[in-house]
């Protein structure tokens, strides 16, 4: 067996620093404090970078790439295709453009990653070189002999799966009974179930085997978190049982990897960190597309009147919705999709028809804390003023919405950021007039050339929107409420601290690879070197997916 030690890496998906420490101070996670304090592991505060989601973060931490993705949902002009990490073809895109060979995985197992980090065996990771959510040798075929000669396991798996069945239905009752602020629920139920309960329990239990067979390198995604905080909150009591169990789940991964005959080292880390929000269309009255389409019709709305200009604001922006649905969905639903799509357009007067037109090619991706505006007429990459000679006082108009920090858009050498009583310019130097757009989001230096290298890439909006705080409703509320461009009650994706600021639990002896303040690239190259794995330069990652 190898002497250099093995290393498992425990991700909390969506964890940040603050309810982390909170969750440590009241004891919510025993176990991640006796590791801290009795245990020989060190807290090292990180940032996750932007965009803050997690396919970004991946992406920069199993391949070191500095500029891998601009968000979740983003849109190709030159193809007029929107990519979503949700989709296989587009994940594997992405991974095109990612080298195996600086992979820190290299040789190990990955349970529940989007990427596969160059690992040899990758499970419910779209992004690897096995094509399939159940890659290697084990797929859905061979699932019922597993289950016949695991009889124990599956019994656990079906135990958790009841558990979180049990827990939803008290978390709906007591909500309802305290008239506690909600979000659609739809199927949200069966995916608490098969997240929380089943995915989660299978990675956790093939993690285990992975330590027991002396696997040399092992990464496991604990999910229950992120989920339960985009539905209830990230302070909310389901967020708190989710981390629970991720620490009862990391004590027992901890007791396999010691009897496992091979030296492990423990990482514990986060992606992002997640904002208690509330949904902008509650706080601003209409959606984020909707305020786009309202200042690019502004003419026609004076000229309608209130009620009729609603109407054509409305109709504009659910068509530019169906337009986008059109080119994600498939073949049958997207026909449905554009029919519905010239229902509407036949609605529309036809002194209207061209303004609404225009209004309708607007592309808008919103993801929680972040959005990308794309405008179709505009070929390439349109710098800020241009797109302020074609679409006047729009930028002002957007930055000065209820939740919305600022806007940002390119500018000659770098990025120029918008908020409703100031503007930074990003260049060589960074420049600010009037109030400091980025005040309180941290280091302003550095969140500003984070958000100029978010603009540098191609695939990033030619206007890009962020969240910020929401004005205090309560006098008595101590945590800041922010917006989300999604109907969710914790939210991702942009530069606020509770996003920023993650965390990295190593062990003593390797605080000196990892400094305070890094980000996922600087993390993977001290892996990197804990492995002894020869790592290539990151790619610039600036050209188009394929």
């Amino acid at each position: 067996m190898d002497d250099r030690p093995g290393v498992l890496i425990v991700q909390i998906d969506g964890l940040g620093l603050d309810v982390l420490v909170g969750a440590l101070r009241h004891r919510v996670m025993p176990f991640t404090r006796r590791l801290l304090r009795r245990h020989g592991h060190t807290l090292i505060p990180t940032r996750s970078g932007v965009p803050s989601s997690t396919p970004a973060f991946q992406a920069r931490l199993f391949y070191g790439a500095p500029a891998a993705l601009p968000g979740f949902r983003w849109y190709e002009k030159a193809s007029g295709r929107i990519r979503v990490m949700k989709n296989y073809e587009d994940i594997c895109s992405v991974l095109t453009r990612m080298p195996e060979s600086a992979g820190v995985m290299s040789g190990g197992a990955v349970y529940g990653a989007f990427f596969s980090g160059g690992a040899e065996r990758a499970y419910f990771t779209p992004g690897q070189r096995d094509h399939g959510y159940l890659a290697g040798p084990v797929g859905f075929a061979g699932l019922p002999r597993i289950l016949i000669h695991n009889l124990r396991p599956a019994l656990r798996i079906a135990g958790a799966c009841l558990f979180e069945l049990w827990l939803e239905a008290l978390d709906w009752a007591a909500a309802a009974w305290r008239g506690r602020l909600r979000r659609p629920e739809g199927l949200f139920p069966l995916e608490r179930v098969a997240v929380n309960g089943l995915l989660a329990e299978i990675a956790f239990l093939g993690a285990l085997g992975e330590l027991r067979r002396g696997t040399p390198a092992v990464f496991v995604n604990m999910m229950s978190f992120d989920v339960m905080g985009h539905h209830r909150g990230p302070r909310s009591l389901s967020a708190m049982l989710a981390l629970r169990t991720i620490d009862a789940r990391i004590r027992r991964l901890w007791r396999a990897a010691e009897r496992s005959g091979r030296s492990y080292e423990l990482y514990v880390l986060s992606d992002h960190g997640q904002t208690p929000t509330m949904p902008f269309e509650r706080a601003a009255g209409r959606s984020l597309r909707e305020a786009v389409v309202e200042h690019e019709l502004a003419a026609r709305v004076a000229q309608h009147g209130q009620a009729r200009g609603r109407e054509l604001v409305h109709s504009v922006a659910v068509l530019g919705h169906l337009r986008q649905l059109g080119s994600l969905l498939p073949g049958p639903l997207s026909a449905l999709a554009g029919f519905l799509a010239r229902r509407i357009e036949r609605r529309v007067p036809a002194e209207d028809a061209e303004d609404a037109a225009v209004a309708g090619d607007l592309v808008v991706l919103p993801t929680s804390g972040l959005a990308h505006v794309y405008f179709r007429r505009h070929p390439g990459h349109p710098d800020m003023d241009e797109i302020e000679r074609g679409h006047p006082g729009l930028a002002a108009h957007l930055a000065a919405l209820p939740g919305v920090r600022a806007v940002v858009g390119r500018h000659p050498g770098g990025a120029l950021i918008v908020s409703r009583d100031g503007r930074m310019e990003v260049g060589e130097r960074v420049t600010v007039s009037g109030h400091d757009p980025l005040s309180g989001a941290g280091p302003t230096e550095a969140v500003a050339r984070d958000l100029a290298g978010l603009m540098a890439q191609p695939e990033s909006g030619d206007l890009v929107i962020l969240a910020g705080k929401l004005e205090r409703r309560r006098w008595l509320r101590k945590t800041p409420l922010y917006a989300s461009f999604l109907d969710e009650l914790g939210g991702h994706g942009g530069i606020e601290p509770p996003e920023q600021n993650t965390f990295l639990i190593a062990p003593a002896a390797r605080t000196g690879l990892f400094p305070a303040g890094c980000g996922p690239a600087d993390i993977h190259r001290g892996l990197a070197e804990v492995r002894g794995t020869t790592s290539s330069p990151p790619p610039s990652c600036s050209g188009t997916p394929r």
